[in-house]
Parts: structure tokens; sequence; C-alpha cells
């Protein structure tokens, strides 16, 4: 289904993935094991961990309370807090972008603060963004720049307001953009992609960072 609605997928997840008992810690593994594994496989993406199955989750869920301080040593919690640093990439010496942020370009609030450029680093993690003469600047951890125009960013949208999720096809006609359209904020998406706002009103696209990249050098669609 992510993929016919063109949803980007970061990662698996497998749930349920056994049962822990809580008397003796014996695993009992219901289900099939593999499964996530396989899948993230098959689609390409990082396997990002598995979350056994635990009557505290849905305790927790329903009572509105957060397993890791309900049960903070449990293996459910054990396994949440480690997908939560894999998504954030806050294990080693992994490069990028600090976030969560949210920057209004005008005003300059928010803005984020560069990270280390490295040789040889991941070229998908954005360490720095900045503003100027009407374009976004980006620069990716490897240390390439990329500079992308805020009118080809407003045309490239991918939400469902400008490209039919199933087609692809744009809906978005490129006459109703005015040529001095202005990024007005920018914020991030977890850590694969940006969220961007625009002098039109436009706020609900999702820029990932493949796409992003893929924009370097390529002419768009214009009026």
């Amino acid at each position: 289904m992510m993929e016919q609605v063109n949803v980007p997928i970061i990662g698996v997840i497998e749930n349920m993935s056994g049962f822990t008992c809580p008397d003796c810690g014996t695993v009992t593994h219901i289900f099939h094991q593999g499964g996530g594994e396989a899948i993230a496989q098959e689609l390409d993406v990082d396997f990002l961990g598995k979350v056994p199955l635990d009557p505290t989750v849905v305790d927790c869920g329903d009572d509105g309370r957060p397993l890791v301080r309900a049960a903070p040593h449990s293996p459910a919690t054990a396994a949440y807090r480690s997908i939560a640093a894999t998504l954030a990439w806050t294990g080693g010496d992994v490069a990028g972008i600090a976030t969560p942020f949210a920057w209004t370009v005008a005003e300059g609030v928010g803005k984020p603060s560069p990270a280390p450029i490295a040789e040889g680093g991941p070229p998908d993690r954005l360490a720095a963004l900045d503003h100027a003469d009407g374009a976004l600047l980006l620069r990716w951890s490897d240390g390439t720049d990329q500079r992308l125009s805020e009118r080809d960013l407003r045309l490239a949208c991918q939400c469902a307001q400008c490209r039919d999720e199933m087609s692809g096809k744009r809906l978005l006609n490129p006459d109703t953009v005015p040529l001095d359209i202005r990024l007005t904020r920018v914020w991030s998406v977890g850590n694969y992609a940006l969220g961007m706002a625009f002098s039109d009103g436009h706020d609900t696209g999702i820029y990932v960072f493949k796409a992003l990249q893929a924009m370097a050098g390529t002419e768009l669609e214009d009026v």
C-alpha cells in the first residue's frame, strides 16, 4: 500500500515478534521468525528492529502512558529505544544535521546548525541548510552542495494536492505558481525529509532527501 501511494519507506519494524514470559524470561515465537528482515531485504530498506508481544504495550496505549516510563526495563522498551536511536542517528560517529528543527526562513528563527563534513561521509545525510537569492542551499555530509530554486521546489511537490497519488500525474498547474514565489518555512521530517511552506500558502509537501538530490541539474516542467 505504501508503495502504491508513494509514501517513502525508510525501514521495516517487525511487530509482535516473540513473547517473553514475564516469569522465566523465555521467548516464545508464536509467529514465524524472520518476516521483518525478509520484507526489508525485498524492499531494499533498513530493518529497524523487532518489538515483542507485551500486554503492557496495549495497557500503556489505552491509558496514554509512555511505555518507556511505565516499564523502562522491559524488552519492548529496549526495542523501542533501539529503534528510536537508529531513526535519530544518535549512535557512533554518524554525521547529519540535528533534528528536529523548524526554520522560519525570512526571520532566520530556528535555522539548524551545520554538522561536520567528512571525506567519504554518507551522501544521503543533510549537513547544512541556507537560503540566498531565491534558492534553498543544501550541503550533504559528503561535502556535495546543491542550489535549488524556490519555484522549482514548489513545482516539484509530490503531495496529494499537486500529484495524483496513483499515477503520479501532475495536478498542479505551473501557470498558478508565481515566478517570485518564496519559501517561508522549512522543517525536518524525521531524518529523511524536509517539509516546506511557501508564500502561496502551500505547506503540505514532504521532500525526501533522495528526491532533493535527484533534482540536481534537472530542468523541471515550467510555464
